[in-house]
């Protein structure tokens, strides 16, 4: 595991929002790739990031999708 240390930046707002921008190839080596869904987990001073799978986030909104039909079909009746 490497350590890299990265500088807290701001977005271009009337207020200060801080903003972290993470680039590299190193994300690929790790597995991270363009489109990738990642989870953020906040805790004590800590932000830990977790690549979701694919196949079960198209599971869920597939199974989301099914569910707002059968509402539909149950409504008009």
């Amino acid at each position: 595991m490497k350590k890299k240390i990265y500088t807290v930046g701001s977005l271009c707002q009337k207020d200060f929002v801080p903003s972290i921008r993470l680039t590299g190839k190193w994300l690929q080596k790790i597995g991270i790739d363009k489109g990738d869904k990642l989870s953020l987990i906040e805790s004590q001073k800590m932000i830990i990031l977790i690549k979701e799978n694919r196949k079960e986030i198209e599971k869920e909104k597939e199974i989301k999708r099914l569910e707002l039909k059968l509402k539909t079909l149950k409504d008009s009746k």
